[in-house]
């Protein structure tokens, strides 16, 4: 999975506080690289400058950026989709900053990535809206595209216009909320980097940001805060049992299209008018064999001890439906 490393900062501080802020950022996002190395981005709201590059950028060449920005935005890239460098984020026009970790199911196409595609259409919703108020039709876009969607996101939207960032994540990423005591820092990123984040300023508390809400996050006399600004209905679903399966009278196109052979399984079933086969081929086969799941005899999931048939193979354990659910998704 992506990842993103947010800093905001209220103030311009000396030198000796500026080279301990370049060596966190520093720091924060080489370990995220680490892991998310087919690609790195910053943005920096001062100058309205993005860098992009496949290799892990050198922060130090951009000291007055950093220094001179209250929004620095960062995005270490792992591509499941659309291979090429003009895919590395964030993703820029003249009106928004993008960044999304995950990987939305509508939006998969082997040769475009899904955020790409994603911030497009989000663009042409954000223009539809005709709301006097800039912020209701951000809002709106977001809702329209994100309403009921399967996917693993956390979406970072920054205003350019206005200067306010906009973030919404879903039940499956992991991004956390970090402000220090005096208001003036704040950091989002996963909490792998909280010891680091402790080593910079250990007055930083952390929250995790409730899901499916929309946040967004201001500087306002000199103090970063934040509030909920709208809501995203969460895709609802349920899931094929193996008697369904085996009933199911396209069982053969699933077969051939969607798991190769795996059907006595657990699927999830869309509540809308997909067809189930092409949806399962859109929405799950890429992903199982990626975390590293197969279909086996049935066995005590580890978790509750319901019978099922997911095993991951890298830690040698069961999982049911509603377990698999939580633990296969974070793969994502």
């Amino acid at each position: 999975m992506c990842n993103l490393n947010i800093f905001i900062k209220s103030h311009k501080k000396n030198h000796d506080k500026l080279k301990k802020i370049i060596s966190f950022l520093e720091v924060t996002t080489t370990n995220s690289f680490l892991y998310n190395n087919d690609g790195d981005g910053f943005y920096f709201d001062y100058n309205n400058k993005l860098i992009k590059s496949e290799h892990k950028i050198n922060l130090l060449k951009y000291s007055q950026d950093i220094k001179n920005s209250n929004f620095i935005l960062s995005h270490q890239r792992l591509a499941t989709h659309g291979l090429k460098n003009k895919y590395i984020q964030p993703f820029k026009n003249n009106d928004f900053i993008f960044l999304h970790n995950g990987i939305l199911s509508g939006y998969t196409n082997t040769q475009h990535s899904d955020s790409y595609l994603f911030f497009n259409e989000f663009y042409k919703a954000f223009l539809s809206f005709k709301d006097v108020k800039r912020e209701d039709n951000i809002i709106k876009a977001l809702q329209l595209l994100l309403n009921e969607v399967l996917g693993s996101f956390s979406i970072c939207v920054f205003d350019i216009k206005t200067n306010i960032l906009y973030y919404v994540k879903s039940s499956t990423t992991q991004i956390y909320f970090y402000r220090n005591k005096d208001l003036n820092e704040a950091f989002l990123s996963t909490k792998d980097n909280k010891q680091i984040l402790n080593l910079y300023d250990s007055s930083f508390i952390g929250l995790r940001p409730f899901d499916y809400k929309i946040y967004k996050f201001f500087i306002k006399e000199k103090k970063i805060l934040y509030s909920v600004v709208g809501n995203i209905k969460p895709y609802t679903y349920t899931y094929l049992s193996d008697s369904v399966i085996k009933n199911y009278s396209n069982v053969n196109t699933i077969k051939n299209n969607s798991i190769k052979g795996y059907t006595n399984n657990f699927f999830i079933k869309p509540k809308n008018n997909l067809k189930e086969d092409n949806y399962l081929k859109d929405a799950l086969t890429p992903y199982l064999f990626k975390a590293g799941f197969k279909v086996k005899n049935k066995k005590n999931c580890w978790e509750c001890g319901e019978f099922t048939r997911f095993y991951n193979q890298e830690s040698n354990k069961y999982y049911c439906a509603n377990c698999f659910e939580e633990e296969f998704l974070n793969y994502i």
